[in-house]
């Protein structure tokens, strides 16, 4: 049996309730990224992310975050702006934005890893990544339609 292919997965609902664990514990958590909706950022099961414990009175614009939706599901999008209450989240590759009160955000992304590259969360060129990103709803309108038509989304999630 070879073992250095073997991926073990296990659902994210197992996963949760550990990650919040050590997020309330003041504990960094890496986990591996899935799904497509923060691509080109994060790319699904490629790349690996770490969660940190957050305050939410200190997030941002911009900033990406780990929370719990209404229905029970985790999930990581960027702020894309605020309310009174909480957020408005969206992920990089979506078009839709999503409500989001602060008693549901758990973690930020600090930092992410794709082979052996890693990139900072505050590094002037993921900062200029996101600013580019932010202002370009034209262009990733285009970029999500050519991703589906090139094949290059993993479709099957």
């Amino acid at each position: 049996m070879d073992l250095k292919n073997k991926v073990n997965r296990y659902p994210m609902k197992e996963l949760a309730p550990i990650i919040c664990e050590f997020l309330e514990k003041g504990k960094n958590v890496t986990i591996t990224a899935r799904g497509n909706s923060m691509r080109p950022m994060l790319r699904d099961l490629r790349d690996q992310l770490t969660l940190s414990p957050v305050d939410t009175e200190n997030l941002a614009v911009s900033d990406v975050v780990f929370y719990m939706r209404g229905n029970g599901t985790f999930v990581v999008h960027r702020i894309v702006d605020t309310y009174e209450d909480g957020f408005i989240l969206m992920g990089d590759f979506q078009l839709s934005k999503e409500k989001v009160p602060k008693s549901r955000v758990l973690g930020k992304v600090t930092s992410f890893k794709r082979g052996k590259k890693a990139y900072n969360c505050n590094d002037k060129g993921y900062i200029r990544y996101v600013k580019f990103w932010n202002k370009s709803r034209f262009w990733r309108r285009v970029y999500i339609s050519l991703s589906y038509r090139m094949g290059r989304v993993n479709t099957e999630l």
